[in-house]
């Protein structure tokens, strides 16, 4: 039974023991805790209050060495009870900002950024699952004409977001019927949440009296194709070869099981949102992922918003062994650029 309390020199050796095993990666023995930090007591007395760590689940005792390493337990204990959010060094923090100053504000554009900035700042796999529309309501829309047989679709959420999409048609089409195609929807849209769309329209169009055939046929056509989204599959990532870089995932099998994971979008994709309903930063450590192929990870998260709607989520994926203070810093800290880049938009 793990105990949800521990006194204050527990706490401490605890402490000392996880910063040590993240920084060098080896297992720590009471010797270099006593060598190390100022705890005023024999290297004797540290073993002893480690070996109690053990045993209550927060240590755990490596077969090939004399020292010890944090197990999932203890890294939690860590996060929850020894962990303060830091704030990021001004030089980095002008620096992320100075990056989204520079690039367009599309979606796509905040998007690919982000997961960018995420990896080369926490040298792991930096992620973005864009904002999630079909839990947002429908505001309204612009059918565009770019040629004969392709348009413009420019889909508006009630959270202000923009989704641009190219739609190539087999048939010809005319300004005219583009327009009219988008005061049918933007009439009858309003405010219906995306996800009831299509079926709405399929019903609603036996319904509608509208009088002309080509534009009741086009709408019919067209919606399905406007009104589809790939959220599943539609996720950025950045530096998925970092797994490659640490030794910390153990044997090859279990990096290979990590990264496929990862390449896998669309199932990578269904289990980060579900973090979407979680507020502020969250750390998910190894046998608390509930895909078993991301147990030999930590997982840190944050929901990013557009108004005060959660819409999408942002976040690392890398290994147990990592800077928890720095990396829950930056994935605030860009979770909150983020809600304010998409609320001046």
């Amino acid at each position: 039974m793990i105990v949800a309390y521990l006194e204050d020199r527990k706490q401490k050796i605890l402490q000392a023991v996880i910063h040590h095993f993240i920084y060098t990666g080896k297992p720590v023995g009471s010797k270099i805790i006593a060598l190390n930090y100022d705890f005023s007591l024999r290297a004797a007395s540290i073993r002893s209050v480690m070996a109690e760590l053990e045993k209550m689940g927060y240590l755990t005792h490596p077969h090939t060495s004399a020292g010890r390493i944090p197990t999932d337990h203890g890294y939690r204990f860590y996060v929850d009870r020894l962990v303060h959010i830091q704030g990021l060094a001004q030089q980095e923090a002008r620096r992320i900002q100075k990056e989204y100053e520079m690039h367009k504000r599309e979606i796509e554009d905040i998007m690919r950024q982000t997961s960018r900035m995420l990896s080369l700042l926490s040298n792991y796999t930096g992620f973005v699952l864009p904002p999630l529309l079909q839990v947002t309501t429908f505001k309204r829309i612009e059918l565009i004409w770019l040629e004969r047989k392709k348009i413009i679709v420019i889909l508006i959420t009630d959270t202000d977001l923009v989704k641009h999409k190219i739609i190539e048609l087999q048939e010809e089409i005319t300004p005219e019927l583009l327009r009219r195609a988008s005061h049918f929807y933007n009439d009858e849209l309003t405010g219906l949440p995306l996800k009831k769309i299509k079926e709405f329209i399929l019903v609603e169009l036996n319904k509608a009296k509208i009088p002309d055939s080509r534009l009741l046929n086009f709408i019919a056509r067209i919606s399905k194709r406007i009104f589809s989204f790939d959220d599943k599959e539609n996720i950025y990532l950045e530096g998925t070869t970092n797994i490659f870089t640490h030794s910390d995932f153990g044997d090859y099998e279990k990096m290979r099981s990590v990264f496929e994971i990862i390449e896998q979008r669309e199932l990578l994709s269904q289990v980060l949102y579900k973090r979407i309903k979680d507020n502020g930063v969250k750390v998910l450590i190894g046998k608390e992922n509930a895909c078993k192929e991301m147990q030999e990870c930590s997982l840190i998260t944050s929901t990013y918003k557009a108004g005060n709607a959660a819409v999408g989520v942002l976040g690392i994926i890398g290994p147990k062994r990592m800077e928890y203070p720095k990396m829950i810093s930056l994935v605030n800290f860009i979770s909150k650029l983020v809600n304010e880049v998409l609320s001046k938009r």
